[in-house]
């Protein structure tokens, strides 16, 4: 996913993913308390833990 390269830390962008996460989840939360498409809210949660998930494992990586 995102690589130590050219002195950029793996980690550059977590904290903006993480933020977010949190974003998605609220509104999430909003969606099923609205009676709105939730499951295209999760969808799209599903695919942001997967990336969050590959950006936190390259930063384990990098620190190895």
């Amino acid at each position: 996913m995102i690589a130590a390269e050219g002195g950029i830390n793996a980690a550059t962008g977590l904290p903006d993913l993480l933020r977010l996460h949190s974003d998605v989840v609220r509104t999430q939360q909003m969606a099923a308390a609205s009676s709105l498409d939730v499951a295209r809210v999760e969808e799209l949660l599903l695919r942001l833990d997967a990336v969050i998930d590959a950006v936190t494992a390259e930063v384990e990586r990098a620190r190895r």
